[in-house]
């Protein structure tokens, strides 16, 4: 039989333990809903940059230009956001 006191320790370690996964955990989840959230607004960007382009693509073609960026950039933070939650 396990005396108390090395009871009470080995509980104490495993909730230090779980304790310390579960702020993992929520950490991670916080990084993935980050990445999620600024690939939607770089997405939400590239829209209104096509919409400007579409009206005014005559004058200023760097719209288009801010367009194809800000559409990479969400699609590299997607690709990002989606390989960290294919991890977990």
């Amino acid at each position: 039989m396990v005396p108390a006191r090395e009871r009470w320790a080995e509980i104490h370690f495993l909730d230090r333990l779980l304790a310390l996964v579960q702020a993992e955990v929520r950490r991670r989840a916080a990084a993935r809903a980050g990445m999620w959230a600024a690939a939607a607004a770089l997405a939400a960007l590239a829209v209104l940059l096509a919409a400007d382009a579409a009206i005014d693509f005559g004058s200023d073609a760097r719209a288009a230009v801010y367009f194809i960026a800000a559409l990479a950039a969400a699609a590299i933070i997607s690709g990002a956001a989606w390989t960290a939650w294919m991890r977990r």
